[in-house]
């Protein structure tokens, strides 16, 4: 299950609220039924002060990003199978973005798709120890 989560909490410098929207994903422990998350279940703290939850709603899309170092040895690799399917195993309504991190920078490989596919193809040998410049 994943929610969406709007706090609201005044600042110090302003007399107005900020709205602050955070994505909350509660997962059942193995073999455990799963059940649903109400706003009453959720307590939210900033610091040691409690905020109030002024919106609490199911998200149905999510927005993976996987950034790779581009430093890894080659042979991280043979971990990709399993990188894949987990790619694959998404649900439809999951964005999937691919890159690799290089001197400070991400490489975007794939943009937010949903063609998990196509996602999972971008997927390359990391460029090991030789791919940091100095």
């Amino acid at each position: 299950m994943a929610a969406a989560l709007t706090a609201h909490g005044g600042t110090e410098r302003s007399a107005e609220p900020s709205a602050v929207t955070v994505t909350v994903t509660a997962v059942s422990k193995k073999d455990a039924a799963s059940r649903a998350v109400k706003r009453d279940d959720v307590e939210l703290y900033q610091g040691k002060e409690r905020k109030q939850v002024a919106d609490w709603r199911r998200g149905e899309t999510l927005f993976l990003a996987v950034l790779i170092d581009d430093s890894l040895r080659n042979s991280i690799a043979n971990q990709w199978n399993d990188l894949r399917a987990f790619l694959m195993a998404q649900p439809p309504t999951t964005y999937i973005a691919v890159a690799y991190a290089r001197n400070g920078t991400a490489m975007v490989a794939q943009d937010s798709t949903k063609d998990h596919a196509l996602a999972a193809k971008a997927l390359r040998l990391p460029l090991g120890s030789g791919g940091r410049l100095h």
